[in-house]
């Protein structure tokens, strides 16, 4: 289902699943959440400062460990490819947009859980990021 983001600007598909977060608590106003209960899964689209790295590429290898510093996960983060995309790719972008891929795992603690290296729980989770830089 497609659904409006960010009051409109833009628009995507999000499965029917996946509810949105802010019906149920504050959601930042540069995000946009949404949650699937029966697969403990989120989808998070976050609209983030430009930065100037030395290319495209380490802009979205930057925001994946800003993340991962926000999670207090930096110990238990890895990034496993960054590609760039094609037009082909995303099509309903300009052709000459600059955009990567960045994939990876984080091991993030649940409900303010602090030991990183405590057991498998319900309330841990591994994330995998995947970052859209959009060069200009």
């Amino acid at each position: 289902m497609s659904r409006e983001l960010f009051g409109g600007a833009i628009s995507m598909y999000i499965p029917p699943s996946f509810e949105d977060v802010s019906n149920v608590r504050d959601v930042p106003d540069n995000q946009e959440v949404f949650a699937d209960l029966n697969t403990d899964q989120s989808i998070i689209v976050e609209i983030l400062q430009f930065v100037h790295q030395a290319s495209n590429e380490d802009a979205a290898r930057y925001h994946f460990e800003s993340v991962a510093n926000d999670n207090d996960a930096e110990d238990y983060s890895t990034i496993h490819q960054i590609t760039q995309l094609t037009p082909q790719e995303v099509p309903s972008l300009p052709p000459d947009t600059q955009m990567y891929f960045c994939t990876g795992k984080q091991s993030v603690a649940k409900f303010n859980e602090t030991d990183p290296d405590a057991p498998k729980s319900s309330s841990r989770q591994t994330s995998q990021v995947e970052n859209v830089q959009i060069g200009f």
